[in-house]
């Protein structure tokens, strides 16, 4: 454990430290190294910052401390590829970020376009430069940064990729995000996606990427390398910097998805149990990608391998047939690993005692005196596994009664015994060679005869299909120009529709103004009818003084029928009746 001081602050009369990082010198990767060694960087620029009175040497120590940042920059970048296979470096350039640079911060006054990139995507991840078209169409769906997504993300994103070229499938932005959703946050930050637990066929990812936020750097795009990451006109084409509005996405279905999505969509739900996410991006890192997926797949599940396997039989047979040619078929390392010092892991086993010296001395006479030299460690037998795996199918198991003669050989003998054993194989193999050789020629006429008559066959189908195909093609331009007819009569009939409600509509409002002037009317003739009885009333007071208009018996509702006086709405019931 190392302790560094952060400098010291001068305040009036008094001087105080400001306090101190401790860096634990343990650390297995240069790039942890790199993280601690950026954050205490980063927090003495700071504080420089920070205390406008701190001394000169404070100012120099960062200097220093850059300087070294950059020393240990180049160095992680040596032992980490960033480049894909096939292409030239030359299309970016790698540049170290200042104390002051955040992953969030915008472009404003840069004269080149650049973005920021974690030290986790190439060391842990296996992303590599440029993007491909997967990556770049998914950062332009979600609308963010490479760095403003995740890194949890990002494996699901590299687990999804190598999944899909195991099957011959091509990988798609939609089809991936079908399996996810977003919620993006304000104000803008990292941004997850969130399995959709009823679809999704990826496992969490719960690897823990420490300090992942204090590892990062520039990629400057170079004159070489436009046409990897910029558009014609010269637009980027994916987000480079952190943006304030990031796409959600909530339960996609699959009705908005294309024929190719949902052609991947449908390939990947077959899978019953959930894949391993961390076992499929370790894929990368494998020199047999097929083998390991295989191996992953068998954890997860008996169902799931040989599923997997019988999917991958069928797409490569349909691959084969359709003629893709840039579908990877993952037989070699998917992206170039460099390996730390060059070291193998090799499996240790406790010494067996007494066994010691036999060992050194036979393994200095099958490999030379200078195999020993300058090993330490426990000591183990000549056969130092009683199984050893020389292929995924193929094994070789010794019992310990054979292991424990062999260590108790003597070298001569062991020499001979390896010697007769070696001349037996060779005659061995030399006669299984002919009788193999012998066994195919007598089976391959008949072989030939046999896949001459499906080739018959399948010729006839073909013919067939085409005859099909032609009526389905006369079928499909007859319904198409029903549909040209079918939506010119649609337009005319809208177009009546429109012209016929405006119709409805003006004549709605002219009803409406006639049953408010018939309403009117007759309130006027009621009205009319009140005051002719009233004047007459009036009139009666006035010619017959003694006469009480007053009185209720007077009624404008009432009038002498046969010498009585009886209420109208009577007179009209009897009327009617």
């Amino acid at each position: 454990m190392v302790s560094i001081g952060l400098g010291h602050y001068f305040g009036g009369k008094s001087c105080r430290r400001l306090g101190s990082w401790t860096i634990n010198m343990d650390l297995k990767t240069d790039e942890e190294l790199l993280a601690s060694f950026v954050r205490i960087l980063n927090s003495e620029i700071l504080c420089a910052l920070y205390c406008p009175t701190s001394s000169q040497n404070q100012l120099t120590s960062s200097r220093k401390n850059e300087t070294r940042w950059s020393r240990l920059l180049n160095s992680w970048l040596n032992c980490t590829p960033i480049i894909s296979k096939g292409v030239s470096g030359d299309i970016v350039s790698l540049e170290r970020v200042s104390a002051i640079d955040r992953v969030c911060h915008g472009q404003e006054g840069a004269t080149e376009k650049f973005c920021y990139m974690y030290m986790c995507h190439f060391s842990q991840l296996y992303v590599r430069l440029p993007l491909d078209d997967f990556a770049i169409g998914v950062l332009r769906a979600l609308n963010v940064a490479p760095t403003q997504l995740h890194p949890n993300s990002w494996a699901y994103l590299q687990a999804f990729r190598i999944l899909c070229q195991s099957l011959y499938l091509e990988p798609t932005p939609y089809a991936f995000l079908y399996f996810y959703d977003t919620r993006p946050r304000r104000p803008a930050t990292w941004l997850s996606l969130i399995s959709r637990p009823s679809i999704s066929r990826l496992d969490a990812f719960s690897q823990s990427f420490k300090h992942f936020k204090d590892g990062y750097f520039k990629v400057v795009v170079k004159e070489g390398g436009k046409a990897h990451f910029l558009n014609a006109d010269g637009s980027t084409k994916f987000p480079f910097s952190w943006t304030s509005n990031p796409s959600r996405y909530k339960d996609m279905g699959m009705e908005e998805l294309s024929v190719d999505d949902k052609e991947v969509v449908r390939m990947l739900l077959k899978f019953v149990d959930k894949l391993p996410t961390k076992g499929l991006v370790r894929v990368y890192n494998s020199m047999h990608p097929i083998i390991d997926i295989e191996g992953h797949m068998a954890q997860s599940g008996k169902k799931n391998l040989a599923l997997f396997q019988t999917l991958r039989k069928e797409m490569a047979a349909k691959a084969k047939v359709a003629g893709k040619t840039d579908v990877p078929n993952l037989q070699e390392s998917v992206v170039e690993v460099h390996v730390h010092g060059g070291t193998k892991r090799k499996v240790e086993l406790p010494p067996r005692p007494g066994k010691g010296k036999d060992v050194k001395k036979v393994r200095a006479a099958l490999l030379g005196t200078g195999s020993n030299s300058g090993e330490k460690g426990p000591e183990a037998g000549l056969i130092e596994l009683p199984e050893i795996s020389v292929r995924k199918d193929i094994s070789i198991t010794l019992l310990d009664t054979i292991v424990n003669s062999i260590d108790n050989m003597d070298t001569e003998h062991i020499v001979r015994t390896m010697v007769e054993f070696g001349s037996k194989a060779l005659v061995l193999s030399r006669r299984v060679g002919s009788l193999f050789r012998r066994e195919v020629k007598e089976g391959g006429r008949e072989k030939v005869e046999e896949l001459q008559g499906k080739v018959d066959k399948l010729e006839e189908e073909k013919v067939a299909l085409e005859k099909v195909k032609e009526g389905w093609e006369a079928e499909r331009k007859r319904l198409a120009t029903w549909r040209v007819r079918c939506l010119d009569s649609e337009e005319k009939l809208n177009k009546r529709i429109g012209e016929l409600e405006e119709d409805y509509d003006d004549l709605k409002d002219k009803y409406d103004g006639a049953v408010g002037e018939l309403d009117d009317m007759k309130n006027n003739i009621i009205q009319e009818h009140i005051n002719g009885f009233e004047k007459g009333l009036r009139q009666t007071a006035f010619f017959h003084q003694d006469v009480d208009i007053t009185d209720s018996r007077f009624d404008v509702n009432k009038d002498v029928i046969d010498g009585k006086l009886v209420q109208e709405d009577e007179e009209s019931g009897n009327e009617e009746a």
